[in-house]
């Protein structure tokens, strides 16, 4: 028997500016859709939208604040109602307050708000109320699914309730990968504190004095200037800012690199690291949160927040282009058996049914960190 799945986010490709959490959300919805279950998506954000299929229908202005979100639901709650869902599943930071229906309330956990420092003076501000509605969604959630074992950990600490289930990301190969053939070093994320772009930055400039032909691609917004300023501290040499690009853009851009590198201090998750496989990237990354999960032996491993040992790292694979080429087979490998959208489809309906039928059953209670 089919579900019907709500599923809410605070963004998505299809309406603007788009991270992680919205292309997540986006691979699982169509998984889900491919497996005969009614889905439909909103974006809740600055503007509200509802997202069919392929098309993105603007439904209004919202707040700019997340935070007041729980406060501005009269509309969700109508397009919930008349979609009518089994599940409505929202990330612990995004959708706050969605129990606007009757249906099971899932929430599949991120980094939490208090591990992203915004630098925004009026988002710190608010950092106290926003991080008591994830404390509060999370605790009155039907269902609580961790992507990893990291953010199951960290969300039992932050939150005081331990996930159910852990059902990493996944990301659907668009062909068979080969080898990217370039030499340049490709790092795809916002530049910020929590995504190491100080820490690339510095150990770049290690790099660049050695390999002086290579390049540093970083693709992502720095809206608050982190990483101009981490320029400004070490230099820009062999380094060029695309700012956010279109995944055709990026993925063109790919083709001229060799490998992704991921220097986060902190991931829930990493879903960049399968986007580099997808490529036919080498990935280096810290070995920070879930990294190491998702990674296992498909990239190499440089201790979080250490410039030299990443600088030392990019330099002996800019260098090897076989131990590359190996790399990037086994993140083919990895990638296809690991991280379906199939499988992450099939592992969320199976956790969402048992939690439908222990609601019925009148057992769910709040579980407490163990």
């Amino acid at each position: 028997m089919s579900l019907r799945v709500a599923l809410l986010t605070p963004e998505h490709p299809l309406a603007g500016t788009s991270t992680g959490i919205g292309r997540y959300t986006a691979v699982l919805a169509g998984a889900l859709t491919d497996a005969g279950h009614a889905v439909g998506t909103w974006v809740v954000g600055e503007r509200l939208w509802r997202i069919d299929g392929t098309a993105a229908h603007d439904l209004g202005p919202g707040p700019r604040l997340a935070v007041l979100r729980p406060f501005g639901q009269r509309r969700l709650a109508a397009e919930l109602r008349a979609f009518a869902p089994d599940v409505v599943e929202a990330p612990n930071w995004g959708g706050l307050g969605a129990n606007v229906c009757g249906a099971l309330q899932v929430v599949r956990l991120s980094t939490p708000i208090l591990a992203i420092r915004p630098r925004d003076a009026l988002r710190r501000a608010t950092l106290p109320m926003h991080a008591a509605w994830e404390r509060r969604a999370v605790r009155r959630a039907g269902l609580v699914i961790a992507d990893s074992e990291a953010m199951r950990t960290l969300g039992a600490r932050v939150y005081g309730r331990r996930a159910e289930v852990v059902i990493p990301h996944a990301l659907a190969p668009d062909a068979p990968t080969a080898p990217a053939a370039g030499d340049d070093v490709l790092a795809v994320g916002r530049l910020e504190h929590r995504k190491g772009t100080d820490v690339l930055v510095c150990a770049w400039r290690r790099v660049h004095a050695q390999r002086p032909a290579a390049r540093l691609h970083l693709v992502g917004s720095d809206g608050a200037g982190f990483g101009a300023a981490a320029i400004a501290r070490w230099g820009g040499a062999g380094i060029v800012h695309h700012g956010h690009l279109a995944d055709e853009a990026v993925a063109a851009l790919a083709v001229g690199c060799g490998i992704q590198v991921v220097p986060s201090r902190y991931e829930s998750f990493g879903l960049t690291v399968l986007e580099g496989w997808r490529a036919g990237l080498a990935v280096v990354a810290s070995d920070a949160g879930a990294l190491p999960e998702v990674v296992g032996n498909a990239g190499v491993l440089v201790p979080a927040g250490r410039p030299q040992p990443l600088a030392a790292a990019l330099v002996a694979l800019l260098d090897d282009p076989e131990r590359r080429r190996e790399l990037t087979t086994r993140g083919a490998v990895r990638l296809r058996s690991c991280f379906s959208p199939a499988g992450m489809a099939a592992a969320s309906v199976a956790a969402y049914r048992r939690a439908i039928h222990r609601r019925l059953a009148g057992g769910w209670t709040s579980e407490p960190a163990s």
